[in-house]
């Protein structure tokens, strides 16, 4: 855990949500540590500080005192960008997948 974090966000991918990806108040968690490029040339990357599955997470409870949750919207095994840049969720067992993440 970070020193100063007091947020965790347990499938951050790439961080679009920050304007600083670099904020020392977020623990980042992603299943994936990535860097490719995308169909139209830009560089992509994923980079969390915890590679974890947000369905088994490594911290105590409690450990946090807000909880940012923002997991794949896909689902299926598909190959494009889209798969690459937000992540997919098995399209038979998303509900249950989701379900541990809370």
């Amino acid at each position: 855990m970070k020193k100063n974090s007091k947020i965790l966000d347990v499938a951050c991918g790439s961080k679009m949500f920050y304007f600083n990806k670099d904020d020392e108040r977020v623990t980042f968690c992603d299943i994936r540590d990535v860097e490719t490029t995308l169909c139209d040339g830009r560089k992509f990357e994923v980079h969390p500080d915890y590679q974890c599955d947000f369905t088994d997470l490594p911290f105590e409870d409690e450990s946090y005192r807000m909880v940012i949750f923002d997991p794949p919207h896909l689902l299926g095994e598909s190959n494009g960008w889209q798969k690459i840049k937000y992540g997919f969720l098995d399209k038979n067992n998303w509900k249950e997948t989701i379900s541990k993440g809370f």
